[in-house]
């Protein structure tokens, strides 16, 4: 009986490996994936920016337009002092590291019109 049931599994898996879907994202596709992850980040830092913001004004006693500008790139990759790179918030996020993938993809391989991701 056992003889028969693991070619039972292995057919089983073979079959069931073929059916992993890969998405095929075209150059334009990723353009709007990365838009996409633009408007994610932006919209998850946007509430951390306004705390801040608030925070300068009403505990530090500071003008709202000083602020601003101070706080205007809060989230955003910059250098910290000693020159390293502090990258942004949110770029760990499942559509911004699938639209860091494709785009790196595109560039090391400037010729392809696709790339295949795997679900």
């Amino acid at each position: 009986m056992q003889n028969r049931i693991l070619p039972f599994i292995l057919i089983s898996t073979l079959f069931a490996c073929q059916f992993v879907q890969a998405e095929t994202i075209s150059r334009l596709q990723a353009e709007t994936l990365m838009a996409q992850c633009h408007v994610f980040r932006k919209q998850q830092i946007q509430p951390y920016k306004e705390l801040e913001i608030d925070k300068c004004i009403n505990k530090q006693g500071k003008e709202a337009d000083y602020c601003a500008r101070f706080y205007s790139g809060y989230g955003e990759t910059q250098s910290d002092s000693n020159g390293q790179l502090q990258i942004g918030l949110f770029w760990g996020s499942p559509i911004c590291d699938k639209a860091l993938i494709v785009e790196k993809y595109f560039q090391m391989y400037p010729g392809k019109d696709k790339y295949e991701y795997e679900k």
